[in-house]
C-alpha cells in the first residue's frame, strides 16, 4: 500500500484500487481541483483536462478520481500538465464518496470540485481563489453556462443564476469550491445524501455556527456544461434526477434561509422550440428534476 493510500481514513482507503502519481514540476499549490468521473466521454473529458492545463492561474494541481471508466484513462492523464494523482476506486464507489476521497488527497488549502463534463473557463481557478480571498468565505458556487446551443439546456434554468454575486446555499457539486480545512472539519459530504450532498453540507455549516454569508454564488467562476444534448440523454438525466427524493425538512429550512436567489430571465425560444419544450415537459411530467 502506498504512502498516499495510508494517509487516507480507513473507510476511504478500502475503496481504492490504485493511485498513480504523475510527476509534475514542483510548484506552489494554492488550490486542488478534484474531478470525479465514471463512464466519461473521452473527447469531452479531454476538453475538460485541456482547459485545466490552460488556466490563467498557475498555483494549482488536479486530482482525477475514476469510478469505472471503460477506456484507458491513465494514458490520457499521463499527457496532462496539471494532474498530480489519478485515483482508481471500485466501480460501486458513490460519486459523493469519490468527492470525499479527492478532498482527503488534496494538498491545496482551496478545494475545487469540477464535473467531468463541465469545461472550465480559462479564469476558472483564478476566480475561485479570488472569491475566497476577497470575500473571506468558506464556500463558493460558480456559474454554469450552456456548452452548446441545445434546447435541452432550457429545461435546467438553475444552472445560470446571473451575473450578480449573492449569499446562497450550495448545490451543483460540479462547480464548487471550499476552504479545505472547513470542508473536512465538517466531515466532508455526507455519503447518505446523494444528490443533495452540497445542500446538506450547507445545513451542517449553519448548524456549526458558520455565518450564512460565508457561502456565496460567485458568477465569475464559470464552467460550460450541457444538461443534455439529445432526447435520450435528456431522459436519462431526468430519470437519474428523479431518484433523488425531495429535501427532508431540515434541508427545506436551509433553502428557506436564503432568499437572495434571483429569478433569471431565460433567453427567448423560437416558437418551434417552445412547442418542443412543452412536449418534453408533458412527456416527463412525473419526473422531478433536482439541481444538486
Amino acid at each position: 500500500m502506498s504512502a498516499v493510500t495510508t494517509s487516507l481514513d480507513a473507510r476511504y482507503a478500502t475503496h481504492i484500487e490504485s493511485i498513480t502519481d504523475y510527476t509534475i514540476p514542483a510548484h506552489e499549490v494554492l488550490a486542488t481541483v478534484v474531478v470525479t468521473t465514471a463512464a466519461a466521454n473521452r473527447d469531452l473529458l479531454t476538453t475538460v483536462l485541456d482547459a485545466l492545463d490552460a488556466q490563467t492561474e498557475t498555483a494549482y494541481d488536479v486530482i482525477v478520481v475514476d469510478r469505472g471508466t471503460a477506456w484507458n484513462l491513465s494514458s490520457l492523464l499521463a499527457t496532462t500538465h496539471r494532474v498530480r494523482l489519478g485515483v482508481r476506486v471500485r466501480d460501486e464507489t458513490s460519486a459523493v464518496l469519490a468527492h470525499n476521497i479527492g478532498a482527503q488527497l488534496a494538498t491545496g488549502p482551496l478545494l475545487i470540485f469540477l464535473a467531468d463534463d463541465a469545461v472550465p473557463a480559462a479564469t476558472f481557478v483564478e476566480a475561485h481563489l479570488r472569491a475566497h480571498r476577497v470575500n473571506n468565505i468558506v464556500a463558493a458556487r460558480g456559474r454554469v453556462l450552456p456548452h452548446t446551443a441545445h434546447l435541452y439546456n432550457a429545461t435546467q434554468p438553475a444552472y445560470d443564476l446571473g451575473s450578480v454575486q449573492f449569499s446562497t446555499y450550495l448545490d451543483l457539486a460540479g462547480n464548487l469550491s471550499f476552504d479545505r480545512d472547513t470542508f473536512l472539519s465538517l466531515g466532508g459530504f455526507d455519503e447518505q445524501t446523494a444528490g443533495q450532498a452540497a445542500l446538506d453540507w450547507t445545513r451542517r455549516a449553519l448548524e456549526a455556527g458558520i455565518p450564512r454569508e460565508k457561502c456565496i454564488y460567485y458568477p465569475e467562476a464559470v464552467t460550460s456544461h450541457d444538461y443534455a444534448t439529445d432526447f435520450w440523454s435528456y431522459l436519462h438525466r431526468r430519470r437519474r434526477d428523479a431518484r433523488v427524493t425531495a429535501p427532508a425538512p431540515p434541508l427545506d429550512a436551509v433553502v428557506a434561509e436564503y432568499d437572495e436567489r434571483p429569478t433569471v430571465e431565460q433567453p427567448p425560444l423560437a416558437r418551434r422550440d417552445r412547442l418542443k419544450l412543452r412536449i418534453l415537459t408533458t412527456l416527463t411530467e412525473p419526473l422531478t428534476v433536482r439541481t444538486t
